[in-house]
């Protein structure tokens, strides 16, 4: 089973090709109910607060 880790920029995603590593593109202002389930989150603080809570719809 590989950890599935989001992830902001799509160079990051290019460099976490690794074995045993999900490596999705999902930026915390993307739509909350596109994001996959996930067990590590990788992102940017929100230029706008209310965002955050976006993190608490990803399941995993």
């Amino acid at each position: 089973m590989a950890l599935r880790v989001l992830l902001p920029w799509q160079d990051l995603v290019d460099h976490l090709q690794l074995p045993g590593i999900e490596p999705i593109l999902w930026h915390i202002n993307d739509d909350p109910k596109d994001a996959p389930p996930a067990d590590v989150l990788v992102t940017e603080r929100p230029s706008n607060p209310e965002l955050r809570s976006r993190v608490s719809h990803i399941k995993g």
